[in-house]
């Protein structure tokens, strides 16, 4: 066999080793008694050192030990997965995602400094067959530019109009200054190449369009000049680094800058991140983390909120529980981020009297009351109210003018009554629960706004829907020092009831405010200060919360019952 091989030219004997090559291992197994060649196969040692004595070949007892592993890893396996969890990844809530979406809503957007009316609603009522009657229609070109906008860019006509489509046309539209009076696309608008509509707006266009307004660098309809250039130059950057070396060059040759601190990819990666949370994360001011070490205005909360609704953000929008963003701006703590969202909100005069549909509350009430991404009431902002109560005190409700029409189905503007005037209106806004700014401030434990709501003349005998005055809300917060100061100073009853008989008292051993039941009990009520109410529901609670509660048994005992 091997004469045979050696006689085949040398570039075929390759092909023939490989022909040959199964015949060669028969061969050999047959002279081995006629096993089949098993290439895994490894010759056995003659014997195992547990085999002697037993009669058994090492290659048996290897066989048997193989078999016995086989099957103690089976039942090994079959029991873990009889045991174990199985962890499956949960769906995330999106919450708030929508705030990162760009030109996906159909509101009026409204500038009441700069007088701004941008109308967010066309195309809403058509429906479009295909992407081509889209573009003839709402982009305004002929048949034979979209055929040569297929030729270029092929998946063109297969874009989602409402995902796609649509949003960027829009950002085309207003944000790149590429639209015209008649609600279509201007000349300069349909140079844009057929590439723009395949990339990606949230994530690439428009924060990249963003960093170039903060930088003051060349944008909006200056990136259609010359055949859309500077905004081809952006398509083809295809990293962040690329990007930020285009953004120096622009510098050096837009701006005259040669000198200073460069543009590096680490800038436009941190911008980015924020730019991509949306409106949301910017009003609640969730920038510190990317923030840390920058004292550049670009990352300030303020400034890129304007950045956001420049490129399609829209600042009424609601959260999943119907809070605005300047409300949220305001529970924050926000004050850059609510001066920026109120020129959307009709003006200083008009936002200071917002209502939210939801429970009516003011953004008063949330600067007061203090809010957090997965908390409210954590503590108001003295800063923000102090600038709230001064915008009140100065509006006349004589000479007060509505400046735009929010819309009511979100929102209402409270402008007092008639005899009435604005800012009693404002300072003391209630809820449609009846519940006051002072209430929440309380509550919320904000000593110094609650000091400074006092003096600005904030009603103390106020009571909500349930009969509850500020003594009520206090006593259920559990702070002793403001509990202390409305008795002292503010002259506040703390034995008054609500309208199903509860007292200060009960709320506070309701919550479990064991330092304001002692001063209630010891210092201010006495003996008769309860109806036994109370008393009742602390014992209830012991009993349901078992031995384990301390608290709850600290609070009986000042009751002079013995835990049982």
């Amino acid at each position: 066999m091997k004469t045979m091989i050696m006689c085949v030219r040398p570039y075929k004997k390759r092909y023939v080793i490989l022909l040959l090559f199964p015949i060669m291992m028969m061969v050999k197994s047959a002279s081995s008694s006629f096993v089949y060649y098993d290439p895994c196969y490894r010759p056995p040692r003659l014997y195992s050192n547990h085999d002697v004595g037993f009669g058994l070949t090492d290659r048996d007892q290897d066989d048997c030990d193989d078999n016995e592993r086989q099957k103690e890893t089976s039942i090994a396996r079959a029991d873990t997965l009889k045991n174990t969890k199985v962890i499956r990844v949960k769906r995330t809530r999106r919450m708030n995602h929508a705030f990162q979406y760009l030109y996906r809503h159909d509101d009026i957007i409204m500038d009441a400094k700069k007088g701004i009316v941008i109308d967010h609603r066309d195309d809403t009522s058509k429906s479009y067959i295909d992407a081509q009657e889209y573009l003839v229609q709402s982009g305004g070109f002929s048949d034979d530019e979209v055929k040569r906008f297929q030729d270029d860019f092929p998946p063109l006509l297969t874009i989602d109009i409402e995902r796609h489509l649509k949003p960027k046309m829009k950002f085309l539209k207003y944000s790149l200054g590429g639209g015209s009076d008649r609600g279509q696309l201007s000349t300069l608008g349909k140079l844009i190449p057929p590439q723009y509509f395949g990339s990606r707006l949230e994530r690439t266009i428009a924060p990249r369009h963003a960093f170039l307004m903060a930088m003051n660098l060349p944008h909006g309809s200056a990136l259609l000049e010359n055949n859309c250039l500077l905004l081809s130059k952006i398509l083809s950057a295809r990293s962040s680094k690329q990007f930020a070396n285009l953004c120096n060059q622009w510098r050096k040759e837009f701006l005259n800058v040669s000198g200073g601190k460069l543009v590096i990819s680490k800038d436009i990666d941190e911008f980015e991140t924020i730019f991509r949370r949306g409106l949301m994360a910017a009003a609640r001011n969730e920038l510190s983390y990317v923030n840390q070490g920058h004292d550049s205005p670009i990352f300030d909360a303020g400034k890129m909120i304007k950045l956001l609704v420049s490129n399609g953000g829209n600042p009424l929008d609601l959260d999943i529980r119907g809070i605005s963003l300047i409300h949220w701006a305001s529970g924050t703590g926000n004050i850059s981020g609510v001066k920026a969202l109120m020129p959307y909100f009709g003006g200083v005069d008009e936002a200071i009297q917002l209502r939210a549909s939801r429970d009516g509350a003011s953004i008063l009430h949330w600067a007061a009351t203090g809010a957090k991404q997965k908390e409210f009431g954590c503590g108001g902002h003295i800063d923000l109210v102090s600038w709230f109560i001064d915008i009140a005190k100065s509006l006349n409700s004589s000479n007060h003018k509505s400046l735009v029409n929010i819309n009511t189905t979100d929102f209402f503007i409270d402008e007092g009554d008639a005899n009435n005037d604005v800012f009693e209106s404002i300072i003391n806004a209630v809820t449609d629960d009846g519940n006051s700014v002072l209430m929440w401030a309380a509550w919320s434990k904000s000593f110094d706004v609650v000091k400074l709501l006092l003096d600005s003349g904030a009603d103390t005998q106020l009571r909500n829907k349930n009969g509850c005055t500020v003594a009520h809300w206090v006593a259920s917060g559990g702070d002793l020092e403001i509990c202390q100061y409305l008795a002292e100073y503010a002259l506040v009853d703390f034995d008054v009831v609500n309208y199903n008989g509860n007292s200060p008292l009960s709320h506070a051993v309701a919550f479990g405010r064991s330092e304001v039941v002692a001063w209630l009990k010891n210092e201010l009520l006495g003996k008769n200060g309860d109806d036994g109410r109370a008393a009742l529901l602390a014992k209830d609670f012991v009993e349901w919360e078992g031995d384990e509660n301390e608290k709850r048994k600290e609070i009986l005992k000042m009751f002079d019952f013995d835990f049982i």
